[in-house]
């Protein structure tokens, strides 16, 4: 059986050479008989005894490492997620002013829209009267009163500030779920929506496991794929 040095000698490198040997003695094993098999039981059954030998030998060290990461993971936590705090909450601010601003611009534009309409129509009713005023027949007014109003005279609405290029806007849009038996029905109808859809598979495999092959729901299987149990 093919074991790890002593801990005192034992290096990386023996290691690697222990599991290249290993590798090669079991990949060379066809089970095609009673004997062949008895091999086939023994080179794993020394494969797993040496395989627990040569994560103990790799334990301690990812067990520092990890405690290592874990502390520098608190330490950037204390550090960096107050200012990432201040960041968020200033982000807030800023989009709040902005969407006001934004507001305030759209109230303007709607004024000055109004305004640009009523001059429209004062200048649509004021040629109707001239034109009536030189003797034009009244089919010709109506017609000049009935036409629709252009506006021509748009003005757009200045901006309320100046904007910084060092904070940048853009639209974050998503999908919110409102009736989900909706949302089933309308992919039963069309399947090329069937990626909104998403299979709970931890939930699937709780239901496979306690109903095995009695399992019965349209559209889905139980499978039984069978594993050799490790380190048995």
């Amino acid at each position: 059986m093919t074991q790890i040095n002593n801990p005192e000698t034992r290096s990386l490198v023996d290691i690697e050479q222990q599991a290249i040997s290993i590798r090669s003695e079991m990949a060379a094993v066809v089970i095609v008989d009673q004997p062949s098999y008895d091999i086939a039981i023994e080179k794993r059954t020394s494969a797993v005894s040496w395989l627990k030998d040569a994560e103990a030998f790799f334990d301690p060290a990812i067990a520092d490492a990890h405690a290592l990461h874990k502390k520098l993971l608190a330490q950037k936590k204390t550090v960096c997620e107050p200012t990432e705090a201040a960041i968020r909450s200033i982000n807030a601010a800023l989009l709040k002013w902005d969407q006001e601003q934004e507001r305030i611009r759209r109230e303007e534009q709607r004024r000055l829209d109004e305004e640009a309409r009523i001059k429209a129509e004062e200048e649509q009713l004021a040629l109707a009267e001239q034109m009536e005023a030189q003797g034009a027949d009244s089919e010709t007014v109506d017609s000049i009163l009935q036409a629709p109003v252009v506006v021509t005279d748009v003005v757009a609405a200045a901006p309320t500030y100046e904007k910084s290029n060092q904070v940048v806007y853009r639209d974050n849009w998503g999908g919110e779920v409102t009736d989900l038996f909706a949302l089933v029905k309308a992919v039963a109808k069309d399947r090329s929506k069937l990626n909104l859809l998403q299979v709970n598979q931890t939930a699937l495999n709780q239901m496979a496991r306690a109903l095995k092959g009695t399992m019965s729901i349209p559209g889905v299987r139980a499978v039984n794929n069978k594993v050799v149990a490790t380190g048995r």
